[in-house]
């Protein structure tokens, strides 16, 4: 505003200096624009332009700011504007995290705009609309989440006499392992990077209720404590067994490009996968056989315990913008069918329910989004960081009891800071 106010100024000095005048409707015409600020595109998505584009061509009526969201610098850009009283009106941010925004005031509520418009409300499916949610509201609404799956080959399935489940618990899991081995062939395939997935998991998911897992994600409960041991000693127990390809404790080191070419040569019965990568191995796959997609097995107790890993990108709205109203059309926008499509069919993963595609198992992709726990204990500290992520389970698989005590001497390390 201050920027169009200080340009209508200099330009009324000079019409003035030649003897003419500006209008009052002219100048209210200024003063009454709608001006938004959205921070929604990111150089690394191949659809960021058309975003933009689409933005502009759909509210020529408003005057907008498009800025460049960074995710290293998001957070503290969207907390400098609040303390400023400026307002990034629609901003791009993960709503996994809006415990952050908690007790800032920063976010404003959706809710009352979701419920006011339902059929805004059902493109986003039963349950995505929860990783926003905290107990001040809805406070982002995701376009697009990434987590752990499975992709299968029905046919292995079907040739083992296995019928395919849409969900596993662990002891599930693994019975199915021994009767896909027992077939003659190896039941799963995992990249190395992504071998830790299975202790990370494990790691949220073998607590009683989300106050103990939050008091383990704190450093509060050991690594030594059973249920901890028993998680990892479960994702060990798949390499023993010979249940990943290619056998034996080496699988762990697998490469991205072995491990997918083994499931789409029919060699594996189950391919360790993202979901925002599942559309790739589904082209790989071809005609060969037909995939099905199964969650992430759970070692929970309840289903209520079956986090997973990952993260949701989404869209909120600073409370301290000027137009609410506006602001919230533009955000039904971007985040509903015609913008969606556009993002799918330039390769994304997105939650909105309506969009179409080629791949059968599409919709499938995104249907754990509210699976998303938005903590982990890899959190506590870099050190903890790194032995998880990138050394696990091999530790453990190579060194035993030796690995658990390395994490417990981390884990004091860290409450000691």
């Amino acid at each position: 505003m201050k920027k169009i106010m200080k340009a209508a100024s200099l330009g009324l000095a000079g019409v003035m200096a030649m003897g003419t005048a500006i209008t009052g409707t002219t100048q209210e015409a200024y003063a009454d624009k709608v001006e938004l600020t959205l921070m929604i595109q990111s150089p690394v998505d191949p659809w960021q332009e058309e975003l933009g584009n689409m933005v502009k061509e759909k509210f020529p009526e408003y005057d907008l700011t498009l800025k460049t969201w960074d995710e290293g610098t998001a957070e503290q850009t969207i907390k400098t504007a609040y303390a400023a009283d400026q307002a990034i009106d629609v901003v791009g941010y993960w709503p996994t995290y809006m415990k952050k925004f908690e007790g800032t005031g920063i976010p404003m509520d959706l809710t009352k705009y979701l419920e006011e418009d339902e059929a805004w409300k059902a493109s986003f499916g039963e349950s995505a609309l929860e990783v926003g949610t905290t107990d001040e509201g809805i406070l982002a609404v995701p376009v697009n989440t990434s987590y752990p799956l499975f992709q299968i080959n029905k046919s292995i399935f079907e040739e083992a006499g296995i019928e395919i489940p849409d969900e596993m618990s662990w002891d599930e899991f693994t019975e199915i392992c021994a009767k896909i081995k027992e077939s003659g062939k190896t039941p799963l395939s995992v990249q190395s990077d992504w071998a830790a997935w299975f202790v990370r998991n494990g790691l949220m998911q073998c607590w009683k209720d989300d106050a103990e897992l939050d008091s383990f994600i704190a450093g509060e409960i050991s690594f030594k404590d059973e249920r901890v041991v028993k998680a990892i000693e479960n994702v060990a127990d798949l390499y023993n067994n010979d249940y990943v390809y290619p056998g034996g404790k080496e699988a762990v080191t697998t490469s991205a490009d072995d491990a997918l070419s083994a499931f789409v040569n029919g060699d594996v019965a189950i391919y360790c996968n993202v979901n925002g990568n599942s559309a790739n191995a589904a082209d790989k796959v071809g005609d060969k056989f037909e995939i099905g997609v199964v969650s992430w097995p759970g070692m929970a107790e309840n289903d209520e315990m079956n986090h997973l890993l990952g993260s949701a990108f989404g869209y909120m709205v600073m409370s301290n913008t000027k137009y609410p109203e506006e602001a919230v059309e533009v955000l039904k926008y971007i985040t509903g069918d015609e913008v969606q499509q556009m993002v799918a069919d330039k390769g994304g993963i997105v939650v909105n329910q309506n969009v179409t595609s080629d791949d059968v198992n599409y919709q499938l992709y995104s249907k754990d989004a509210d699976k998303i726990y938005p903590d982990e204990i890899i959190n506590l500290s870099s050190e903890i960081f790194d032995n998880i992520v990138y050394n696990q389970p091999s530790n453990y698989l190579y060194n035993g009891e030796a690995a658990i005590d390395e994490l417990e001497t981390l884990r004091e390390a860290a409450i000691a800071k």
